[in-house]
């Protein structure tokens, strides 16, 4: 479309040019013809002059020849003979001068120009005419065509690139943004796992640390404190005198539970100490601690060695050293020092790491801080009493 707009203005444009130059020739026209009227009046005007002249001259000769004799009218003829020569020249002298100078005059050749474009207008118009009618309009309209079609197949062809590159380019944002999300998400939820997965290892590892060296230390102050204790119970044993009557001065084995048959309890007992003899230790342990008879426990307490039983690493899991704590401290009285003895190595081996350990840890202690401090509290003055203190002070170091 803005190819055939060009091109009706260049049509335009070169009308108006053509109707401006056949004004001029027009123009040009009129001027020759005028200038053509002046030049035959002159040429009339110089005829009747010269018809004038010559008639003047005549009737001056008829007369002179009239009035005069023969003698004058010889001279006069030869007067006239002789005069009219040169008056004619003159006269065709000075109307070449006027004519040259007329013909040299920038006017005439103006005139002369405008009056050959004027004759030439009409073949001109024509020709244009006949040359646009026949070879440009037909080619300009073809190119017009052309171009218009060019044109629409470049914008059809740009409108559907772009279309498909419109969606192309919105299918792979959506995709990339997709991705761009779900990486953000996986990359935080990494970061989410990270930084608890950290506090989780780092608290891990900082309580197996502090546990490890409480557990140190505790070994090494039951070291101390028992070797202490068992060197003063060596010197209370050899003092016979008692200062109170609550005084007791040695612990008596464990009774047998008058509930239950006698029999069962001697059959028991041999069962346990065979799994003992087969180094079937938990087995053993869990035997006597599920019959709930402490006769039974003891026995099992006295088949096994505590030095090999309690050698890193505790020969004991963790649910057998729970539940021979809980049950031991039921009864201080009778077996105190053996009892002491496996309440110090179990707790001692206790790990609060394990699972089961950290869910019955607190029950359990505190029940046998409870049993403990009873005890202390009817025997204060009891051998074992240091060593019953020492146990105490264990359990609230495993509670803190």
């Amino acid at each position: 479309m803005e190819g055939s707009s060009r091109s009706n203005e260049y049509l335009h444009t070169l009308e108006q040019k053509i109707e401006k130059l056949s004004d001029y020739l027009l123009d040009q026209e009129k001027i020759l013809t005028d200038i053509k009227t002046e030049l035959k009046l002159n040429n009339s005007f110089y005829n009747l002059a010269l018809a004038g002249i010559n008639t003047d001259l005549a009737k001056n000769c008829d007369t002179e020849d009239c009035n005069r004799p023969e003698n004058s009218d010889v001279r006069a003829k030869n007067l006239l003979c002789a005069l009219k020569p040169k008056d004619m020249q003159r006269l065709e002298r000075d109307i070449k001068e006027v004519l040259s100078k007329f013909l040299q005059s920038d006017d005439l050749k103006e005139q002369l120009v405008s009056a050959t474009q004027q004759c030439v207008q009409e073949a001109i118009r024509s020709s244009l005419s006949d040359s646009l009618s026949a070879h440009y309009l037909p080619t300009l309209e073809r190119s017009q065509r052309h171009l218009l079609n060019h044109v629409t197949n470049v914008i059809r062809e740009s409108f559907r690139e772009l279309e498909d590159n419109t969606k192309l380019l919105s299918t792979s944002v959506h995709r990339r943004t997709k991705n761009l999300r779900r990486t953000l998400q996986e990359h935080q939820s990494l970061l989410d796992e990270a930084d608890g997965k950290l506090l989780r290892d780092l608290k891990r590892a900082l309580q197996e640390i502090l546990h490890e060296e409480l557990r140190l230390w505790r070994e090494n102050l039951f070291d101390v404190l028992f070797t202490q204790s068992r060197a003063q119970h060596v010197s209370n044993e050899d003092d016979v005198s008692s200062t109170t009557s609550s005084f007791v001065p040695s612990s008596p084995p464990q009774p047998p539970d008058p509930k239950k048959s006698i029999i069962d309890q001697l059959l028991k007992s041999a069962e346990i100490h065979n799994l003992m003899r087969a180094g079937e230790v938990n087995s053993s342990f869990e035997r006597a601690l599920n019959a709930a008879d402490l006769t039974l426990v003891m026995a099992a307490c006295r088949a096994a060695e505590p030095a090999r039983l309690f050698a890193p690493p505790c020969r004991l899991r963790q649910p057998v050293l729970l539940s021979l704590l809980q049950q031991l401290a039921t009864d201080m009285v009778h077996d105190t020092q053996l009892k002491c003895r496996y309440l110090e190595d179990a707790i001692i081996n206790l790990n609060p790491c394990d699972k089961v350990t950290r869910s019955h840890l607190p029950m359990v202690v505190k029940e046998v801080r409870g049993h403990l401090t009873k005890f202390l509290t009817d025997y204060p003055n009891h051998v074992a009493s240091r060593r019953v203190t020492l146990i105490i002070m264990a359990a609230n170091n495993l509670l803190s």
